[in-house]
This record gives structure tokens, sequence and C-alpha cells, in this order.
């Protein structure tokens, strides 16, 4: 018979840039599948360290890749799908709640990009716990698949959505393209849907325009 318990969770995340009165922008990133945060996060790092504000959070699950020579990440997967679903949520929000409860979004952008893997989670974090960004952006993934644009009703009436896609991504070629591109509009019918020149993968010059 398989149980549970519960348990003190002690995990890392990695920040870019120093959070103070002059931050202008706070970004919320979440990394693809089999990627380590502190790599990841180096995306992020020609940005203005005075003006914007980096949270990574990293998936709760590390595995060996390459014949053991490297680690990797995951948000989830579908052993036990719903009490991860839940741990990671919880640990997610948890860090956003650490970093940010002094802010005052009133004079701040809140940015919230996926990437991969990554698109899913931040898709389901906004929408369980309600944040209110001023832009969502998911890169070379899908949203969570449950949702739907009820869940996403609190929304700003000026918020963007934006989705983007390399035209020579190795894991969305032919009808999932479609598949991705309808999944996105569905929950997000005044989204932009962009494709770009690139495989699978955060490109520096796209990632700096698109933020």
């Amino acid at each position: 018979m398989q149980k549970t318990i519960d348990l003190q969770l002690t995990a890392a995340y990695e920040t870019y840039g120093m959070l103070s009165d002059t931050t202008e922008t706070i970004i919320m990133a979440f990394h693809g599948y089999g990627e380590l945060v502190r790599y990841f996060i180096r995306k992020f790092d020609f940005l203005d360290e005075a003006k914007h504000y980096v949270i990574a959070p990293q998936g709760l699950s590390k595995f060996y890749m390459n014949k053991h020579t490297r680690v990797g990440a995951s948000w989830m997967t579908k052993e036990n799908r719903e009490l991860d679903l839940k741990n990671q949520l919880h640990y997610v929000q948890t860090v956003f709640e650490t970093e940010t409860k002094d802010v005052d979004f009133s004079n701040k952008k809140l940015i919230i990009f996926g990437f991969s893997q990554g698109a899913a989670t931040v898709s389901r974090w906004a929408a369980t716990h309600k944040i209110p960004f001023d832009k969502l952006i998911v890169w070379g993934g899908q949203l969570g698949y449950e949702l739907t644009a009820a869940d996403f009703d609190f929304v700003k009436t000026d918020a963007q959505t934006i989705a983007l896609l390399g035209d020579n991504d190795q894991f969305y070629n032919g009808d999932n393209v479609q598949k991705m591109k309808d999944g996105f509009k569905t929950v997000f019918p005044k989204g932009e849907f962009q494709i770009f020149e690139g495989k699978h993968e955060v490109l520096r010059a796209v990632l700096e325009d698109i933020l």
C-alpha cells in the first residue's frame, strides 16, 4: 500500500540582480527539462542588474544525464503526478512570496517566463495562485493542458501573453506546432504567437527583444 508523509523540505533556487528601490522589473523564470537553474539563469545576464531582478526556481527532481557526466532537473513526471504538482506549486509560491514579500508592485512590472517543460509549470503556477503578471512568455513549450481561459479571468486587461517557437525546434514540427498554437490561443485568444529562427533553445538576442 502506498502512503505519503509530510516533510520539511529545503530546496535551492537562483537569483540575478539586486532587488532594491531602483528595480523596475521582476522576472520569474522557469527552466526546461534536463536543465540546472544555475546555468539557465545565465541567459538573463545581459539585463541591467539595477533595474531587473530575476528569480529562477529549480525543478525538485534531479537525475544524471549523458552517462552520469552531468545532472539535469525536471519539474514533474507522470509518476505521482498530482502529488508532484502540489509540491512543485507550493515550492514555487514559497520562493515567490519569500522574495517579494516587501515589494510594492504598483511601481514594478512582473514578467513570468517558462521555457520548454517550464511553460506548463509557469502557467499552472500563475493560474493556481492568480499571479497578477504584466507579461507571460512561454517559449518552446505548451501551457498546462488542463488550463482554460476561465483559469486566467484574473489577468489584467493590459497584460501581454506571448508564445515563442523556433522554426527549427526539434521537438515541435508538423501537427504538434499547430497543436501548441491552438492550445495557447484557446486560453489566450488575444495572445501573440511568434516564430523565430532557431532550435529548441533560449536565444539571448530573441530574449532581449521580447523582454
